[in-house]
């Protein structure tokens, strides 16, 4: 090692190695791991891997340290796959689950979000299942501060609009944030006050997570079917299980695959019947 970096200039030895590796001293062997040998060369090609924390000479053993430990796990990993029996089948099951995230993230997951025209077609096919149901179109004031919101009803009870409040508000140096939110059933959360309200009502100020807020129902929409945009999050979910399940079939008919779960709930009946019942109310 010395011999390999003799020509380097002291506060660069990282550097010159990284960009020049080690010359004829390339295909020298450094160290020895069981029967595995590990040269300068190959040091050079994981150098920056290796995190080196400065320019100098220690700097680059330190490097060289660390990249023989993790040459060591792996080789240690290795041969423990062949000595035990539970660490090479997790190791397999591992290899295993990679390759199945990596096949069904290629043939399900990426089509699904780059296959526009599918997408568009498997909702248009569909369209009847995506439906708003009625909705109540609630404008929602929030501010921390109480006399924001008192300064909002007051100007609610006097017939100004939303984007009044606003400019009147911003005038005086106050701020409210004004959101429009659509409530179609109850969600245990500030917005059911808005389904005891009539057209044009609105609420006092409620207390909304860190927030003050009053509700004014603006509206009440009939139901209607979704646009494909309204309905994305859903579509692109089904049509992922849409295109899971042709994916899983193809595979079965190719391979000739058959699943027998009488027989597999029949082998884990003993342990099934072992388990406590939990508890029901």
């Amino acid at each position: 090692m010395a011999n390999a970096v003799a020509d380097f200039p002291a506060d660069s030895v990282v550097t010159r190695a990284d960009q020049d590796g080690f010359g004829t001293y390339s295909d020298s062997t450094f160290a020895t791991v069981g029967s595995a040998g590990f040269t300068l060369g190959q040091f050079k090609e994981e150098l920056r891997a290796s995190r080196p924390d400065g320019p100098t000479l220690d700097a680059l053993l330190g490097a060289m340290n660390r990249y023989l430990a993790e040459a060591t796990i792996t080789i240690a990993a290795r041969d423990l796959e062949d000595t035990d029996e539970d660490f090479a089948r997790i190791m397999r099951e591992y290899a295993d689950g990679i390759l199945l995230f990596s096949i069904s993230e290629d043939s399900v997951w990426t089509v699904a979000q780059t296959d526009t025209t599918g997408l568009e077609a498997y909702f248009q096919d569909r369209q009847a299942s995506y439906q708003f149901p009625e909705r109540r179109r609630v404008i929602a004031y929030s501010s921390r501060v109480d006399s924001v919101l008192t300064r909002v009803g007051e100007f609610l009870d006097g017939g100004v609009s939303p984007r009044g409040i606003a400019d009147r508000l911003a005038a005086d140096s106050m701020s409210v944030r004004i959101d429009t939110v659509f409530v179609s059933e109850p969600s245990d959360t500030a917005y059911d006050r808005a389904l005891d309200l009539e057209v044009g009502d609105r609420t006092e100020a409620l207390t909304n997570r860190s927030t003050r807020t009053i509700l004014v129902l603006d509206g009440i929409e009939a139901p209607r079917g979704k646009t494909l945009e309204e309905a994305r999050a859903e579509v692109l979910t089904d049509y992922q299980d849409h295109l899971e399940a042709d994916w899983v079939a193809r595979l079965r008919e190719r391979y000739d695959a058959r699943t027998y779960p009488v027989v597999l709930a029949d082998a884990f009946a003993e342990e099934k019947a072992a388990m406590p019942e939990t508890a029901t109310e």
